[in-house]
């Protein structure tokens, strides 16, 4: 904390009128104390409440946080400078792709979806290897990006999840196509046949000490419980069967948990939820991509989406393109009602689906 933080005294170098208005507009007094004589530097009152307290208008206050701000970032510059942590996470950028993506879903700013599809081709360029194996982390160089250590089955459960929830909105099928290889990875990897969960380290890796599953939610999802959802959604999309069967295996196996301290164990509990309320909505035809950002509008996290403009083998929209109308199927666990052909149609049996 030392390069970040101030006490009053340090800021002798300010005139008596700059220091008393910046020690009030940072709160370097009580508000702001940390220790040892400390202050972290804080914003509480509004700046009308600050520039009134000082006799100033906003502008005026303005102007002086400006001047101020620029001498204590000097002093500051003299300081030993913290390091600085500059890898990149191959996991937690994956994280950052699902974000955008569920938020470009509810409010439709292109922007998300943009950085969302920069993101992940970034990723895919440095992280992912010709031979389908994931890095787990990279660092950009003056000779170009590096990526190093072999993925960990965090790295592998967010790509694969931010690369389903990519298909599911833009309908661009590469995007599964690599999400089933990466799983298919996993299994043959990381998989421990004893419990049906998946080791955090796959069998590639440097041997341990001991190996260790990943199983508790905390700040972040486990990778087990991500891998079981991805599992789900990739076979409701896919029909591959054997992955649904995965992951009702793995949603067995750690049902005492999920059941008796959810809090810890939310994922799984989402995964439950899912397993019972899922449903799955197919938008084909000439106007799916419009259609869809409509659909996705409505809250159901359970849903798993899928749209297609031409004709698909992607099990989910097999068949079921036909150039010369929209249409939209409504199913779940492969049963479909009829298809239909408007919003308010698809929006009713979709309710009914999440009864």
């Amino acid at each position: 904390g030392k390069y970040y933080c101030w006490n009053p005294d340090e800021l002798r170098f300010l005139s008596p009128a700059d220091k008393s208005l910046a020690v009030d507009y940072w709160n370097i007094n009580e508000r702001g104390y940390w220790e040892h004589d400390m202050y972290i530097p804080l914003r509480f009152d509004v700046d009308e409440i600050i520039a009134d307290r000082h006799g100033l208008s906003i502008d005026e206050m303005k102007h002086s946080i400006r001047r101020i701000r620029l001498q204590i970032l000097e002093a500051r510059s003299k300081r030993i400078r913290p390091g600085t942590d500059d890898k990149i996470l191959c996991s937690w950028n994956a994280q950052m792709i699902s974000a955008l993506v569920e938020a470009y879903a509810a409010f439709g700013n292109p922007e998300y979806m943009e950085m969302a599809e920069r993101n992940a081709t970034y990723l895919l360029t440095y992280f992912l290897q010709e031979d389908g194996h994931l890095w787990h982390s990279a660092k950009e160089m003056q000779s170009g990006v590096q990526a190093s250590i072999p993925g960990f089955l965090e790295d592998y459960a967010f790509c694969i999840e931010a690369l389903i929830n990519l298909f599911t909105v833009t309908g661009h099928e590469h995007w599964l196509s690599i999400a089933t290889t990466l799983a298919q990875t996993v299994e043959r990897e990381f998989s421990d046949d004893s419990s049906g969960l998946f080791w955090f380290t796959s069998d590639r890796s440097a041997p341990l000490v001991m190996r260790k599953f990943e199983t508790g939610d905390n700040v972040i999802p486990s990778s087990n419980a991500v891998m079981a959802h991805n599992f789900l959604r990739l076979s409701r999309l896919t029909g591959v069967n054997g992955w649904m069967d995965r992951s009702m295996f793995m949603l067995k196996r750690m049902k005492s948990e999920w059941s008796e301290n959810t809090p810890w164990y939310s994922r799984w509990a989402r995964v439950a939820l899912e397993f019972e309320h899922g449903s799955e909505v197919a938008v084909c035809g000439p106007q799916a991509e419009g259609m869809l950002k409509e659909l996705m509008k409505a809250y159901s996290p359970f849903t798993v989406f899928a749209s297609t403009s031409r004709m698909s083998e992607v099990d989910i929209l097999r068949d079921r393109f036909d150039p010369n109308v929209n249409r939209i199927f409504v199913c779940s666990g492969r049963e479909c009602e009829l298809p239909v052909q408007t919003i308010d149609e698809a929006m009713k049996l979709m309710s009914g689906k999440r009864r």
